[in-house]
């Protein structure tokens, strides 16, 4: 019995030996991990500061399965990494590579034919970098065991002290203008808006502002709206000041209280008091109640300023429902601005000019210097300028009446010129002018013709049992080429006639005769004269060069109007063969010349000769009669 006992109690021990083994293994299988710890902090002390990191891998599984063959690195590209400053305490045949990608540096250390961190082991991993923008950053550590499993992963954050004041503060413009500037002018509240560079986070931008003294006076506060914190803006109330010259300091300060003060703005000045007088100095001319055509209009004015003498000057056309229909910027000349405004642009009318005065701060002159019913009128006077007869014999009198009219400024009567009976001493075609002139200027003249012949006794005169014909009055249409003019259309009363010029050569269209449905229409200086219906036309070879110069159309015929149209043409005569080229070509019927108009008839030669015949023949018989 004793000797069974000890053998029982020999396998009660073996069974407790077995029993705490396995017991001790899956505690380990239970517990095991692997466990990666920073050596050191986590806190950068300074940007732009080469500094070390340095981490442990502590492997406590007891599987070769779990030994470890991998580790990966991720930080921020805004890390730099030192190369060659990798370094491990693990085994030998270790690969190590480093890749920068667009985001982020990856680091990786990898043993592929043995491991890194064996099990129930641990290794240390340390390299360099430098950060050349503070703040928080986020560094990852991976491993992987030889299955490519991932056995754990540390996410560690640093901070990176910003030790560099805002390196750089700009001025920026702003919607009303270009922003804060030396020399500046400004009035009322004036917004103003800058950048600031800085690595790091801004935190603050706020201004002094001190009399050209040197004297304290104030400080603005600005804000942004910005994460990053890169543009602020601000309000400066310029009306808390007195009006002056001043310099302004913007000093910027990022979260660790480093303050730049670099920029500054000198002899900017406060001004809310606005010109207190516009006055207008000599012009050539009264304005108010003046009239003016297309020409230039000079104005002259002075400015009344105690502290800015610069700004604008603006002189503003108001017409008469007080719309602006344009504004001249006035030109400064020493201590006085003007304006050369020049009237063609505007349409003709009544109008108010404004005169409005601005200093270089902005500040306007609420009581503006007007000139009222100031008229532009850049049309001339219509006239009416006829002389008759328009045909007369040598000494005869010739009445011309020169009557212009303007609706706008009115005529100047004493600048209408003009000759009442021109002379008739000499024959051929006489042109006399009439000038005329409206009160705003616009000058004009316009000449017409008359026709004096030899031969005395006035415009009368017969022949062939009628009396000669001549024309009642004739229209002026020759001051250029009949080609140059297009189409004229022309309403005329028997005894009327119109000028035209044709190659240099001055030549008349006209009525002579006229009924409900027709009219004898002459064409001249060698005159032909064409019986048309309405709708008939005729074409003249006026200087009989084979090529057709005038073309005059007969439209229709309202009391005893014709509507005719009359037009300069160069178009080629066309002869029928074996025969001469025709002057005229028409759907009319060629009724005349007849004589020419105001001249001696042939029934008046040859009463003329009768009558001399007689008294001959009277005279021989008195003779007869004494001899006897």
């Amino acid at each position: 019995m004793v000797e069974k006992r000890g053998v029982e109690n020999s396998v009660g021990r073996s069974k407790i030996f077995v029993g705490l083994l396995l017991g001790i293994f899956l505690f380990s299988l239970v517990f095991a991990a692997i466990v990666v710890s920073l050596e050191g902090g986590v806190y950068i002390d300074a940007e732009d500061t080469e500094f070390t990191i340095n981490f442990t891998i502590n492997n406590t599984f007891v599987s070769d399965l779990e030994n470890i063959t991998q580790v990966n690195i991720t930080m921020s590209n805004n890390f730099s990494f030192h190369n060659f400053s990798n370094y491990s305490d693990a085994n030998q045949g270790v690969t190590f590579s480093n890749a920068t990608g667009t985001t982020n540096i990856t680091l990786v250390w990898y043993n592929a034919t043995d491991t890194l961190v064996s099990n129930n082991s641990n290794m240390s991993f340390w390299f360099n970098v430098t950060v050349d923008v503070p703040g928080v950053y986020n560094l990852s550590i991976v491993t992987l065991n030889q299955t490519g499993g991932e056995e754990t992963q540390l996410n560690i954050s640093f901070e990176v002290n910003d030790t560099t004041a805002p390196h750089e503060v700009n001025s920026t413009a702003t919607t009303g203008g270009p922003g804060m500037v030396a020399f500046g002018n400004y009035s009322g509240n004036s917004t103003f808006n800058f950048s600031v560079l800085d690595q790091g986070i801004r935190s603050m931008l706020f201004t002094n502002v001190t009399f050209a003294n040197s004297t304290q006076n104030g400080t603005t506060n600005f804000s942004s709206n910005r994460a990053d914190k890169l543009y602020w803006n601000g309000t400066i109330e310029t009306t808390q000041y007195a009006e002056g010259v001043y310099n302004i300091t913007i000093w910027a300060d990022d979260n660790k209280n480093s303050v730049n003060n670099s920029k500054h703005f000198g002899n900017i000045t406060f001004d809310n008091t606005a010109p207190s007088e516009v006055n207008v100095t000599t012009t050539p001319v009264a304005i108010t109640n003046g009239n003016f055509s297309a020409s230039t209009l000079i104005v002259n004015v002075s400015v009344l300023d105690a502290l800015l003498p610069g700004g604008d000057v603006n002189f503003t056309f108001l017409n008469s429902t007080g719309g602006a229909n344009g504004t001249n910027l006035g030109t400064k000349s020493g201590e006085y601005w003007w304006a050369a405004i020049n009237t063609s642009v505007y349409p003709d009318g009544i109008y108010t000019i404004s005169i409005e005065a601005n200093d270089s701060a902005g500040n306007v002159n609420g009581t503006t210097q007007n000139f009222t019913n100031v008229r532009i009128d850049n049309a001339a006077p219509s006239v009416a300028f006829a002389c008759t007869p328009t045909t007369v014999n040598k000494g005869s009198v010739v009445t011309c009446t020169c009557s212009p009219a303007d609706s706008e400024s009115g005529v100047n009567i004493s600048a209408t010129s003009f000759t009442a009976n021109p002379s008739t001493a000499t024959t051929g075609d006489i042109s006399t002018t009439c000038t005329y002139a409206d009160l705003a200027g616009n000058i004009k003249s316009l000449s017409v013709t008359y026709t004096v012949r030899s031969g005395g006794g006035g415009s009368g005169g017969g022949g062939g049992g009628g009396a000669s014909f001549s024309y009642s009055n004739t229209f002026a249409d020759d001051d250029g080429e009949l080609s140059g003019k297009g189409v004229l259309a022309r309403s005329l009363k028997v005894k009327e006639r119109v000028r035209v010029k044709v190659n240099s050569n001055t030549h008349h269209v006209g009525i002579r005769e006229i009924s409900a449905t027709s009219a004898t229409i002459e064409i001249a200086s060698d005159p032909v004269q064409i019986e048309m219906d309405v709708g008939d036309d005729a074409k003249v070879d006026l200087d009989e060069n084979g090529f057709y110069d005038i073309y005059v159309k007969l439209n229709s015929i309202t009391n005893l109007k014709a509507d005719i149209t009359i037009e300069g043409i160069s178009e080629e005569v066309v002869a029928e063969e074996g025969e001469e080229a025709p002057t005229v070509e028409t759907s009319g019927e060629i009724v005349g010349p007849e004589e020419e108009e105001g001249g001696l008839g042939m029934t008046f030669w040859i009463v003329l000769v009768i009558v001399i015949i007689a008294v001959i023949a009277v005279i021989a018989v008195i003779i007869r009669a004494k001899r006897r």
